[in-house]
């Protein structure tokens, strides 16, 4: 798994964000998340970093470890302590010593209106 994909994100800071992945290798076979660990981090275009989502932390959860599928999910209360503005992030896997970044990408998020 040398490549990583584009993951672009459009959100509100009133809404959860959540979404579902599964990861394949270039043929299209799942890749096994049989003892991984997965972390997103969520940054402005300073660098600095804003939110963390990981398997750790129970953002990112493994729902099928032979599938390679997981599920993202930022709860609206941390995506309201968030301005608007456009944010990079990326994904990295570990699995024992080994760690790969399997995707980059950009959340564009807005002020959510209903409170």
């Amino acid at each position: 798994m040398s490549a990583h994909y584009r993951v672009t994100f459009n959100a509100a800071n009133n809404e959860d964000l959540r979404q579902g992945f599964a990861l394949t290798d270039q043929d299209g076979a799942p890749i096994s998340l049989a003892q991984t660990q997965l972390r997103m981090a969520l940054a402005d275009l300073s660098g600095t970093e804003r939110l963390e989502a990981s398997t750790q932390n129970g953002h990112v959860v493994i729902t099928s470890e032979s599938d390679g599928q997981f599920e993202l999910l930022i709860p609206a209360s941390q995506m309201a302590t968030l301005p608007e503005g456009i944010y990079r992030h990326d994904m990295v896997l570990t699995t024992g010593s080994a760690t790969r970044r399997i995707w980059t990408g950009t959340l564009a998020l807005v002020e959510g209106v209903t409170q």
